[in-house]
This record gives structure tokens, sequence and C-alpha cells, in this order.
């Protein structure tokens, strides 16, 4: 459905209460993270097969539904098992199409309902991991991202004792250097967004398109180059002040490369969301939140980041 431009004084009313609810979240015990993120995942579904329905799609909407709450559990609970849940629900998903309908579905309804699946619940379960990630965050020392995996792993195929360790840990107390770096890294994705916004106000002469990103520009014909830089420069300040805090190492080093790569990922998200609205003929997945449209519009520029900052993120807290 078309909605209007909300005035700036409404976006930013609802944008300052999500930013306060969003903190208190990161804040909170791994459980509770994990289940407001299963929350948000479980609306941003509804919301992006709603589109996808509406331009003709028949997705296996209950199966993804199901395989994300599995997806998001494993990733708090029993991280080592969080990887196998998307090859398996991809099975689950093809058995459903195969044996349960009466006729052959397209690939229109395939692809929808696997694009549900990795952009909406895959992708964002890695801020679980990345938060509630037990063996890199809970003590100082060299990471072992390789080694992590096979522990988890082992701990959770090895019998229930792994498991109840897990879970223990998620329903008492955050991981607090676990947390810390997450809300820097959701701060750096929300001024990139801000200060995009009113950089491309300010200073946006020349369209994506003139630097060759055609089908960008046509998914998202505001955004401008001077909007862009400005998004990338804002990440880059507020990560070096996060890298000091954090006290990475090289922090005037490390924190402006990593804000610059967390605002070129999150403008990845946004412009992938923008793609798919486009095609979908809606200007937002929903109304939700006033000013911003549904939980999948505000979270867009968040999706991409979660998996490069897992990555990354371990190497700079020793």
């Amino acid at each position: 459905r078309e909605t209007t431009r909300a005035p700036l004084a409404q976006r930013a009313r609802t944008g300052v209460a999500c930013g306060l609810v969003f903190s208190a979240w990161i804040f909170s015990s791994d459980a509770l993270f994990a289940l407001g993120l299963a929350a948000q995942v479980m609306v941003a579904q509804l919301e992006y097969f709603r589109m996808a329905m509406a331009g003709g799609a028949a997705p296996a909407r209950r199966i993804v539904l199901c395989a994300s709450a599995a997806m998001l559990a494993s990733s708090c609970v029993a991280p080592g098992l969080h990887e196998l849940v998307f090859p398996l629900a991809g099975t689950w998903i093809m058995l459903w199409f195969l044996l349960m309908r009466p006729n052959c579905s397209s690939i229109h309804d395939i692809s929808t309902t696997l694009m549900g699946l990795f952009y909406t619940a895959y992708l964002p379960s890695w801020w679980v991991r990345l938060r509630c990630a037990p063996w890199w965050a809970d003590a100082p020392g060299a990471v072992d991202l390789a080694g992590g995996v096979a522990a988890s792993a082992g701990a959770s195929i090895g019998g229930a004792g792994g498991l109840v360790e897990s879970a223990s840990r998620a329903l008492i107390a955050p991981n607090s250097v676990a947390a810390v770096a997450v809300w820097w890294t959701c701060l750096g994705v929300a001024v990139s967004d801000i200060g995009a916004y009113f950089g491309g106000k300010r200073f946006g002469r020349r369209s994506l398109k003139s630097v060759g990103l055609g089908a960008a520009a046509k998914a998202s014909p505001n955004k401008t180059i001077e909007g862009a830089l400005s998004g990338f420069a804002s990440a880059a300040a507020v990560l070096t002040v996060g890298a000091l805090a954090m006290r990475w190492p090289l922090p005037l080093v490390t924190g402006p490369l990593f804000g610059l790569l967390v605002s070129m990922t999150a403008l990845v998200g946004d412009l992938t969301a923008s793609m798919l609205k486009r095609d979908g003929r809606v200007k937002d997945f929903g109304d939700l939140l006033p000013g911003h449209g549904g939980i999948l519009d505000r979270l867009d520029g968040f999706i991409f980041v979660a998996p490069i900052a897992f990555v990354i993120l371990p190497k700079l807290l020793l």
C-alpha cells in the first residue's frame, strides 16, 4: 500500500523511542535478546510474504516460520548447530512443495520461500550468534572462531549437559562484552542512515547512476553519492569513538575501517529492501512504526551487517 512521507518530527520521535527500547533490549539477558529478535523476525516475515503474495507468489509461510524459530533458538543455546538449520529447512521446504501441494509449484513460489527464510531469518540470526556467542566474548584472550564452532557443536551433540549450560547462561545475565560490541555496531548502522539522510538533503547532487550504479539508482532514485559518503563518514566517526571505548587495537585505524564497512554493508541492505519494494510496487513493507513503515523497513540496514560483524568483531575484542 502506498504511504505518504511522514513529517520529520514524527520520524524523529519514533526513531528515538526505538533507539531507547533497542538499547534496553540489547543489554537484556541472552534469552530475552533472542526472543526479541524472534518477534521482529516473525513480523518482518509476515510483511515480506504479504508483499510477495500480493504479487502472485504462494510461499510456504508456516514452514519458514517454524524453521526461523529453530534457527534463532539454536543460534542462542546451540550455536554449533546453527548453520545446519538453513540447509535442513531448505530440504523440508522442498519436500513440502513436492508432497503436500496438489500441483507443481512455480520457481516464483520456491524462490520467494527460500528468500524469505534467508533474508528475514538466517541473516538476522547472526545477531544472536554475535550477541550470545559463548566462546569468544566471555573472557579476554585469543579468538579461535573455528575452534569455538567445533567446541560448541561438541557440547550440543555430546549430551544434554552442554545444552543445559548454554540455556542456563542465556536465562541469567547478558554477556557484557558482546552486548557492548553489538550496541556500538547497531549505533553505527543507525548513525550511517541518519548521516546519509541529512547529508543527502544538504549536499546531494549526483545520483548513484552517475557512477554506474544503474540498478541501485532505479531501486532508490533519491539516494545520492554525497548522501552515501555522509553516511560512511558518520559511521566511521561513531565507531572510532566505539573502538576507543572498547579498547580495540589501533582504534584510530580499526574503528574508522569497521565503521566504513558497516555503513557500506548497511547501504546494501537498504538498497536490497528498496529493490524488493519496487518490484512489489509498495512504498513500505508495513505501517507498524509511524514515520518509518514496517519492521522490515526499519531493520533493512541491519540485516547484512550481522554476518560480517560476527567475522570481524572477535578479532578486535582481544
